[in-house]
């Protein structure tokens, strides 16, 4: 695994699926401001994914979708819940597309860490899909915690 973090002044990302987890990625994406355009593909949304203007909606099948309807994406977020691959997500890997399936991670060729950051840090945290909540909990803890001094002193030297 080697992390890394993308830069690009346009980002497009669909993230396939309406619930919970979908929720927290259009969170996250949003956060992108006006650099990232975000599609929510689903049968069912939650109320507070259908209240984002911001999201283009489009109801439908994950398994009815085509390659081609997805090739434009630089990014897919697939939040439902897959036991075994498809044939389009195989074929989009193979087109060279990040994909991220949170429900079985050895599925897709990314991840999506949680990340948090506050004035002097950025961390990454996951568990591989085993324990999103536990992720979570640690990055927001280690955010928390007090800079020591000399760290502190560093990062002032160095005009942080």
């Amino acid at each position: 695994m080697f992390p890394i973090i993308l830069t690009k002044e346009k980002l497009s990302a669909v993230i396939i699926g309406g619930g919970n987890a979908a929720l927290i990625k259009v969170h996250t994406l949003l956060k992108l401001k006006a650099k990232v355009q975000v599609h929510c593909y689903s049968l069912n949304f939650l109320e507070e994914i259908k209240a984002k203007q911001e999201v283009h909606k489009r109801v439908v099948d994950f398994y009815e979708l085509s390659v081609e309807e997805l090739r434009d994406f630089d990014l897919i977020y697939i939040t439902l819940s897959l036991s075994t691959t498809t044939v389009v997500v195989e074929e989009l890997k193979r087109q060279g597309k990040l994909i991220c399936v949170a429900s079985k991670p050895e599925l897709g060729n990314f991840i999506n860490p949680c990340t948090r950051k506050n004035a002097a840090f950025m961390v990454s945290v996951s568990t591989y899909g085993k324990s999103p909540k536990a992720a979570r909990t640690l990055s927001e803890k280690f955010i928390e915690y007090p800079l020591d001094a000399s760290l502190a002193a560093l990062l002032k030297s160095r005009g942080q």
